[in-house]
């Protein structure tokens, strides 16, 4: 049998996010304000999250090429900030096939660390299936969050300056990505850049709080062995309100009221017990 200590704040860096950031059909007023909140949130997280940088369209219209611009690595924030000082706003907005694109780059990394994407985008899904700006393509865009999800990569979903428009979409986006705010909209919406960084903020919380590394060569003999425990508590499994393995076993993510204590400083000690095949776990 072994047991893994699990506190808060362990073994940093170790998560990766790939923010995908819309830049169409975003005024340059607004670009030049919510990147420059971006450039500060990215610094000020630095030591907890790995971020990529990913920017859609790629062209000036609908197109996604796969890559990223700034390749996913510790204190990224000097890169990202180059490429976004090399960027203009422009184009449409391909939403379902930057998420696609996003996700094959992260399932592509060879590393252990639990992925995530986070969607920053200023407008309705669109650039469907018949090419060029053809009207909304909402639902191909929720499924492609869906999909990201399914495979253990769950989509945080940022609605900038949107003023109402496309609520529905970016509800049913945050919903479907596993990481809804628990209000309404569950969409994180951001008028301001004082918005942002807060929404920002708030996801790197959520990322850096709740998912814990397995570190190797310690990963559970017997899968279906395994116990948490928190404050002495046994944390039931589950996806919506306890704790649930994340993407090839790498990672245990804290779901639900189990993560909100955490995250309150209501729980301070985090144990995962993994033990053999017919071992009782007390």
């Amino acid at each position: 049998m072994t047991e893994q200590v699990l506190p808060p704040g362990f073994d940093l860096p170790m998560f990766v996010a790939c923010l995908l950031l819309g830049n169409c059909p975003m005024t340059a007023s607004k670009w030049v304000t919510m990147t420059g909140a971006l450039n500060s949130s990215v610094m000020a997280t630095a030591a907890t999250v790995n971020y990529g940088l990913k920017f859609f369209p790629t062209d000036s219209a609908c197109g996604v090429t796969d890559g990223i611009a700034v390749p996913i690595a510790a204190y990224n924030a000097g890169p990202m900030n180059s490429a976004i000082a090399m960027t203009t706003p422009g184009g449409f907005t391909p939403t379902a096939t930057a998420l696609a694109s996003a996700g094959r780059y992260l399932m592509g990394l060879t590393r252990p660390n639990p992925r995530f994407v986070l969607l920053a985008t200023d407008g309705e899904p669109t650039c469907g299936a018949g090419g060029g700006n053809t009207g909304s393509d909402a639902q191909a865009a929720i499924a492609a969050v869906t999909s990201l999800a399914a495979a253990g990569i769950p989509v945080y979903v940022i609605g900038i300056a949107t003023q109402g428009m496309a609520d529905a979409t970016l509800n049913a986006m945050a919903t479907a990505g596993g990481r809804p705010r628990n209000a309404n909209p569950t969409y994180y919406p951001v008028q301001t850049a004082t918005d942002l960084t807060a929404a920002l903020s708030a996801i790197g919380g959520q990322i850096a709080s709740c998912t814990f590394t397995v570190k190797a060569p310690d990963a559970p003999a017997d899968p279906g062995n395994v116990a948490v425990k928190a404050n002495g508590m046994t944390v039931p499994k589950s996806a919506t309100d306890g704790w649930q393995f994340g993407p090839n076993m790498t990672s245990i993510e804290i779901t639900g009221t189990w993560c909100a204590k955490i995250q309150s400083g209501a729980i301070t000690d985090i144990q995962a017990i993994f033990a053999c095949k017919d071992f009782v776990i007390p």
